[in-house]
C-alpha cells in the first residue's frame, strides 16, 4: 500500500471545524467493575491489556504480566522482573510482551503454565542497550517491538533490529503495515526493509501523534492532542471534528480504541475516557466524576464480550460499553428518592422527595421553588403539572406557579376523560378537582365522601375512574 499525505499539510494547517452536536445526553453511569491492586495483589499501575483467544486476559502492570481468567490473577515475571508496557496477541493466540529493557513472548510448561521466554539473546549485543519496549505489534511478517531508540522484528527465529537517528515515539498497524512516528524526521512506513518518510508526512516531524486506530478498510482514524482528530484515507488527511476537541489538549490524549460498534473511545492522561459516536458526538465521559479510580488511562483494549477494560494509574477497570442500561445518582445531581419521571419539552423531569429537577447535559438540575416530597408529573403540552407536599404547581419550563394549595399532600393527577380543561388531583384525603379557564387554574374543590388516600389515577375506557388507595 503506497500512502501520499499530499492533503496532510492543509488539513492541519487550518483550524479543525467546530465541533458536532453533542449527541444524546441523557446516558448516566454505565455499570463498571474495579479491580483494584489489593484484588490482584500487585502494583496498582497498568500500561497495557490484551485478550487471547481463550477469554484470558492480560495486563501489563509494573511488576510483569497478570494474567486475569475471570476467576483468578496470577503474576507471571519477565526475565528481568521488569514493568510491562505492551501486549500483543497474534494470530496463533501467542502473547507477546514489551517489557523495560527486554521483549519476549508466553510459552506454556509441561504443566500448561504460562511462563516468560526472552527473546534478548537474539538481540544483537550493540543493540541491548533500548529502555522501555512501548508497542508490541504482532503482523505476518512477525512481531514488532518498539523502544525509543530502536525498532526491533521477531519473525519466528531471529531479531531484526533498526536504530533511530533521533527517537521513535509512536507505532500503529494500518491495514497489516507498519507506521510510526520518529521526532525531527515525521510518519514513516516500513517499505520492505527501509523506513521511508511518507509524502507530506514531515508535517509530523515536531508535532505529535498520539493515536492511530483502525476505521475503514484502508482507512484510519488518527489523533492529535492539538489539533483534533481526522481520517486517514486514500493517502489524504480528512478532518473528523468530534464534542471533544477542544478538551483534549488539556485533558492530554494519550490512547484509543476503535469499539466494535463504528465508534472510538479516546483515552487521556487527566480526564479519563471519552466514548464517541462514527459522528464524533459525545456518548459517555468515563473517570472519576463517574466514579472511577482514576483519570490517568493508559492503555484500553475492548474484549469480546463487549466490555472496555481501562489499563489505570490505580488499577483496572472494566466498563460495560453495550449496556442498555446506565443510572444516575448524586454524581450527576440527581439526590433523594425518585418518585416520578416525565420528559415535558423534550426534557426529562425527575420528582424527588426534596422537590423537582430537570436533566441538563448529563446532569440533573433542581428546579428553584418547589421543595419537599414531589410526586406525579402531568404534561398538558403548554405547562406541566406537578404534585407536591405543598399543592399543585405549574411549570412552563422557565416559571413555576402553586395553583392549587393544600393543607394535605397532593399524590396523583389525571386529566378529565373528555374534558381537556379539568384535571384531577389524589390527595392523602381525598380527591380535588381543578380546571383551567381564561388562562388561570380555578380549585372546583373537592369529591364529597371520599376520605381515602388516593395515590393513584386512573381513567377507563368508558370514562370510569379508578382510584387506588393507600
Amino acid at each position: 500500500m503506497l500512502l501520499t499525505l499530499g492533503l496532510v499539510r492543509t488539513a492541519f494547517a487550518l483550524d479543525i471545524p467546530a465541533a458536532v452536536a453533542p449527541g444524546s445526553e441523557e446516558l448516566g453511569r454505565l455499570p463498571f467493575r474495579h479491580y483494584p491492586a489489593q484484588e490482584y495483589a500487585q502494583h496498582a499501575q497498568n500500561w497495557a491489556v490484551a485478550q487471547d483467544p481463550r477469554g484470558v486476559v492480560y495486563v501489563g502492570n509494573n511488576v510483569g504480566v497478570l494474567e486475569y481468567d475471570g476467576v483468578a490473577w496470577r503474576t507471571i515475571h519477565t526475565e528481568g522482573r521488569t514493568g510491562v508496557r505492551s501486549l500483543g496477541v497474534d494470530a496463533n493466540g501467542r502473547v507477546h510482551v514489551g517489557a523495560q529493557g527486554e521483549f519476549g513472548y508466553l510459552e506454556a510448561d509441561a504443566r500448561g503454565e504460562l511462563g516468560f521466554v526472552s527473546l534478548l539473546p537474539l538481540v544483537p549485543e550493540d543493540a541491548r542497550g533500548f529502555t522501555d519496549v512501548w508497542y508490541t505489534l504482532p503482523t505476518a511478517r512477525g512481531v514488532f517491538y518498539l523502544a525509543a531508540s530502536h525498532l526491533f522484528l521477531y519473525d519466528g527465529t531471529s531479531v531484526r533490529v533498526w536504530r533511530a537517528q533521533t527517537s521513535f515515539h509512536r507505532a500503529f498497524l494500518l491495514d497489516g503495515e507498519l507506521l510510526l512516528r520518529e521526532v525531527g524526521t515525521g510518519l514513516m512506513r516500513l517499505d520492505g526493509d527501509v523506513l521511508k518518510l511518507l509524502p507530506g508526512g514531515e508535517v509530523f516531524a515536531e508535532r505529535r501523534i498520539e493515536t492511530l486506530v483502525p476505521w475503514a478498510p484502508g482507512e484510519g482514524l488518527l489523533c492529535t492532542r492539538d489539533a483534533g482528530c481526522a481520517r486517514l484515507a486514500g493517502g489524504t488527511l480528512v478532518p473528523w471534528p468530534s464534542s471533544v476537541d477542544s478538551r483534549l489538549g488539556q485533558a492530554m490524549l494519550y490512547t484509543a480504541w476503535a469499539t466494535r460498534d463504528g465508534g472510538v473511545a479516546l483515552g487521556t492522561l487527566l480526564d479519563g475516557v471519552y466514548l464517541l459516536d462514527r459522528e464524533g458526538r459525545l456518548r459517555a465521559h468515563l473517570g472519576k466524576a463517574s466514579g472511577f479510580p482514576s483519570d490517568t488511562i493508559y492503555a484500553l483494549q475492548q474484549d469480546r464480550q463487549g466490555g472496555l477494560w481501562l489499563a489505570t494509574e490505580n488499577g483496572l477497570v472494566r466498563a460495560e460499553i453495550e449496556s442498555p442500561l446506565s443510572y444516575f445518582d448524586e454524581e450527576h445531581g440527581l439526590t433523594g428518592s425518585v418518585f416520578g419521571l416525565q420528559r415535558f419539552r423534550g426534557e426529562l423531569h425527575a420528582a424527588t422527595h426534596l422537590g423537582l429537577a430537570r436533566l441538563r447535559n448529563g446532569r440533573f438540575e433542581p428546579i428553584e421553588g418547589i421543595a419537599g416530597q414531589t410526586w406525579q408529573m402531568l404534561d398538558l403540552g403548554s405547562e406541566l403539572l406537578i404534585a407536591n407536599i405543598a399543592g399543585v404547581y405549574a411549570w412552563d419550563g422557565e416559571r413555576l406557579v402553586l395553583v392549587r394549595a393544600s393543607s394535605q399532600p397532593s399524590n396523583s393527577l389525571l386529566r378529565w376523560p373528555g374534558d381537556e380543561s379539568r384535571v384531577l388531583v389524589g390527595l392523602v384525603d381525598g380527591l380535588a378537582s381543578i380546571r383551567r379557564e381564561g388562562g388561570h387554574w380555578i380549585d372546583e374543590g373537592s369529591v364529597p365522601d371520599l376520605p381515602e388516600h388516593a395515590r393513584m389515577l386512573l381513567a377507563d375506557r368508558d370514562g370510569s375512574i379508578w382510584i387506588g388507595t393507600q
